[in-house]
């Protein structure tokens, strides 16, 4: 299979990405990871994840909902199958073991305009946040200070997504900027109890 493509998607009802690999698919001897956390954000290192996986004999399972489909691969980085939850109590899921072989390879989607747009705003902003004098740490995948920076740039594309991290007042909060522009940001800040 080559990097630019992946196995086919199948579509499963279950009530968490678990119940989909374990009751539905009876894989029990795996390691599920999300790609991207929040609170405070960061971006899972996939490929030594999966090697230490892969060394003690289990399957690694990469929850890969809160980044764009285009955004990031995480079967070329190891990974051996990527949950995405679709909807309430259903998840999508793609890897390279016997119930997803069947059928042609999909392409990889280039990653979504809102993923790139949301991404720059996302980007301005921590930036923005990073000097604001109120604001203790910011956790954004793609400052080159954030402590995920090096393996966000290996393992996302098109962006680090719309997702932040704002440590002010003495607590996280996290912002999703999808739809924002940075000055709506901004205002909305400023005017907060944590920055104003």
């Amino acid at each position: 299979m080559s990097s630019k493509e992946r196995p086919k998607r199948i579509d499963i009802a279950a009530e968490s990405a678990c119940e989909a690999l374990e009751s539905i698919l009876g894989i029990t001897d795996y390691e599920l990871i999300e790609l991207l956390t929040l609170t405070p954000v960061s971006c899972a290192d996939v490929a030594s994840l999966a090697h230490a996986a892969h060394e003690r004999g289990a399957l690694l399972a990469v929850d890969a909902t809160l980044a764009d489909p285009g955004a990031a691969a995480p079967l070329t980085l190891g990974a051996d199958i990527v949950v995405r939850q679709t909807g309430s109590g259903s998840f999508a899921l793609k890897g390279s073991l016997a119930p997803f072989a069947e059928g042609a390879p999909e392409q990889i989607p280039a990653p979504s305009q809102a993923w790139r747009a949301s991404s720059d705003v996302a980007l301005a902003f921590a930036s923005y946040l990073a000097c604001h004098p109120k604001v203790g740490e910011v956790r954004y995948p793609g400052l080159k200070s954030d402590p995920s920076f090096e393996t966000a740039a290996r393992t996302l594309i098109g962006g680090f997504g719309p997702y932040l991290s704002v440590f002010a007042g003495g607590e996280w909060t996290t912002a999703d900027v999808r739809g924002a522009t940075l000055a709506e940001l901004i205002a909305r800040y400023e005017q907060t109890r944590l920055l104003g």
